[in-house]
């Protein structure tokens, strides 16, 4: 179970990193409506990736 926690926290972090790229380069090329959207979806999956870690601890 550990290694699954791990796993997702990993997921997670490089998402993270991923979206936070995709943010920069569309304020960059000032897309302010996607860069918001972008956000959006950000706050989303992480809010979505910590209720699974969250039933994974408890499981485990």
């Amino acid at each position: 179970m550990n290694r699954l926690l791990g796993l997702m926290v990993v997921l997670m972090v490089l998402l993270d990193i991923g979206e936070a790229i995709n943010i920069v380069l569309a304020l960059s090329r000032q897309e302010w409506l996607h860069a918001l959207l972008v956000v959006g979806r950000v706050l989303l999956l992480n809010a979505v990736g910590f209720w699974i870690l969250r039933g994974l601890r408890d499981e485990g």
